[in-house]
């Protein structure tokens, strides 16, 4: 499970809300290939870059438990 970010609703229509989150770090990464071989390599991309292989070569808290 992953935690949950706060955030306050700014405004609420029938068929969604419109929510304000606090700042936060967010990681994206684009690959190539089948579904299930893309999955595998975009975890292990974003897995180095949590745990050091990014420019400041420091490690990042997982929000996940």
């Amino acid at each position: 499970m992953t935690q949950e970010q706060p955030d306050d609703v700014v405004a609420k229509h029938d068929a969604f809300e419109v929510r304000r989150y606090a700042e936060h770090v967010v990681a994206h990464v684009e690959v190539g290939g089948t579904f299930n071989s893309a999955g595998s390599m975009a975890f292990s991309a974003l897995f180095g870059h949590i745990t050091g292989a990014n420019e400041s070569a420091s490690s990042i808290a997982m929000s996940a438990r």
